[in-house]
């Protein structure tokens, strides 16, 4: 079972709605305040894997805002697998030919130019 840590939130990103009228393409919205982001990540460095990134999950609380609706925000996932004797089989139907599953992988997509929408 995988070791309880504590919640970490991120500070200066804000999930934002999405419209109820964007096309289906838009995903997520997120305001991002500079400052308060960039002093965030200065001070949360040791939360980063070894190649740099630190993964945030979007989650809604319960508890409500201004207006009604359930408070959104970022929280740093910390999740790490046990380390087993035994490595896991692999599923056949969910890896690539070349047998790792890019959902498991620790680094961000190598995105270009020609694959954004816009």
């Amino acid at each position: 079972m995988a070791e309880q840590t504590d919640k970490v939130f991120v500070s200066g990103m804000y999930l934002d709605r999405v419209h109820e009228n964007a096309p289906a393409f838009i995903l997520t919205n997120q305001t991002i305040h500079v400052e308060k982001f960039i002093q965030w990540l200065q001070a949360n460095k040791h939360l980063a894997t070894d190649k740099g990134y630190i993964k945030v999950v979007g989650k809604e609380s319960q508890n409500k805002d201004e207006k009604g609706m359930n408070k959104r925000y970022f929280e740093v996932d910390q999740w790490k697998p046990v380390d087993n004797a035994q490595p896991p089989v692999a599923d056949s139907a969910k890896t690539t030919p070349t047998g790792t599953n890019p959902q498991d992988s620790q680094d961000a997509p190598d995105l270009t130019e020609s694959d954004l929408p816009w």
